[in-house]
């Protein structure tokens, strides 16, 4: 089957079994036809999707950043930029609660556990995100909105312009990306076989420039390649396929040292703090 058919024939699949269970009484001498069929009978069939070689660049990053100060919204500008400092996904710009924000701490911490889209991060353990100068100015823009305004919701950083005892909308927060996004802004080759993610593009560069921006500038700060690799998946909350399952139910060191989040601060300041200046250069040339 080709790619692009993979979830429309796993729904139909599901939609026959449906069909034949309330059906086979009748149809088929109480037989269900579809019952019979393995679980796997379609899913083995369809061709995996594979995730796309898609990408962006400092200044397309850079340009973002500076059109979305044009948004008529604060709200809408700084879900923005915050998803483009921490490359975290538009869910969890959409479920920042401010109970999640230690500024004393200088972190803010996602739980693990979080009810949501398979929690509130894709591992389902806690993430922790240093606060920058930059994410430290966008967090008391919106505290200073928050306290400004009479009614609105009070456990939701970012809100929907319209309506705000709603927390942000993650659908327009990838529409904003892929309105403001320069043009040409997506970069590499894309064919049926980069399948995953090809309507996304925009929603995943973000996370796409972090990493591969966080390996470079470590790399000019000295850091060999696997430490590079390591700070990136530290940086992105991914897990590594040699962690050790157990690590967190007998190593307690990193809590003692900080020495993670130690690492993401220098890493994601060095993030910011290239954004930035590229946002300066394009203001000077105007």
């Amino acid at each position: 089957m080709p790619p692009r058919s993979n979830n429309n024939a796993l729904e139909l699949f599901a939609e026959l079994r449906r069909f034949w269970k309330f059906c086979s009484p009748t149809l088929c001498n109480g037989r269900n036809v579809a019952a019979s069929l393995p679980d796997d009978y379609v899913s083995s069939r369809v061709q995996k999707p594979t995730p796309t070689r898609l990408f962006t660049d400092i200044e397309s990053i850079a340009k973002l950043w500076l059109n979305v100060a044009a948004c008529t919204s604060v709200h809408q500008k700084n879900a923005v930029r915050f998803m483009i400092i921490t490359g975290v996904r538009p869910i969890n710009v959409h479920n920042l609660r401010w109970d999640y924000v230690h500024e004393d701490a200088g972190e803010i911490v996602y739980p693990e556990g979080v009810i949501g889209m398979r929690g509130a991060m894709k591992t389902q353990k806690a993430f922790r995100l240093p606060i920058t100068p930059e994410i430290r100015r966008i967090i008391d823009e919106q505290k200073a909105w928050r306290d400004s305004v009479p009614e609105c919701n009070n456990d939701f950083v970012f809100l929907q312009p319209r309506d705000p005892m709603q927390p942000f909308s993650k659908r327009s927060l990838d529409k904003l990306v892929k309105t403001y996004s320069p043009k040409g802004a997506v970069k590499g080759m894309k064919h049926d076989g980069t399948i995953k993610g090809r309507e996304g593009a925009f929603n995943t560069m973000c996370r796409k420039f972090l990493k591969s921006n966080v390996i470079a500038l470590m790399k000019e700060r000295g850091y060999s390649r696997s430490d590079r690799r390591e700070i990136s998946l530290l940086c992105l909350h991914h897990s590594s396929k040699s962690d050790d399952p157990m690590a967190e139910h007998y190593d307690f060191s990193d809590e003692i040292l900080q020495e993670e989040i130690a690492l993401k601060r220098e890493a994601f300041e060095a993030h910011e703090r290239s954004i930035l200046a590229q946002a300066a250069l394009l203001r000077r040339r105007g």
